[in-house]
């Protein structure tokens, strides 16, 4: 099995560097397909911090750049980038088009990181049998104000 390499993070802000009133409401994307950028694009516009994490950012170029976003280039499944990336307030949306990955960063902010607010999207419905008992959310639909009805029911 070949082993993948790490990207160099483009744009890094480890932990230390952010300020306490950057960690309020945060969501953290993985992946870099349509679905992400338009849940990125929106969330920005409700003044809310999003960090986007993938490993190529080549369709991530035309976003605006602000203090509402970070963009980290970098393997989503490498534990030390989710790590600074994932805040006990955190939300944490595993959506990139590969199920293996969000299967895996979905269980790792869930177990290993205690993260309460995790959505996960699949492609292959028969993984879905492994979130049953997990306490992670398997979003049903790719509607983007759904789905941030969903992360912040309090701004309904």
């Amino acid at each position: 099995m070949a082993v993948k390499k790490v990207a160099v993070p483009r744009r890094y802000f480890p932990k230390d560097k952010w300020k306490k009133k950057d960690l309020q409401n945060h969501t953290l994307i993985t992946g870099n397909n349509s679905f992400c950028l338009s849940l990125a694009e929106e969330l920005i516009k409700e003044k809310k911090p999003v960090t986007i994490l993938c490993t190529d950012v080549s369709m991530l170029q035309n976003i605006e750049n602000n203090s509402y976003l970070r963009i980290i280039q970098s393997d989503q499944i490498n534990t030390d980038v989710l790590q600074d990336c994932i805040y006990p307030s955190s939300r944490v949306m595993a959506i990139s088009d590969n199920d293996a990955d969000n299967i895996v960063v979905a269980i790792m902010a869930r177990k290993k990181f205690n993260i309460e607010n995790v959505f996960i999207t699949l492609k292959d419905s028969q993984f879905k049998i492994l979130f049953e008992d997990q306490d992670i959310t398997v979003l049903a639909t790719d509607n983007v104000t759904e789905i941030i009805e969903i992360l912040f029911p309090e701004s309904k």
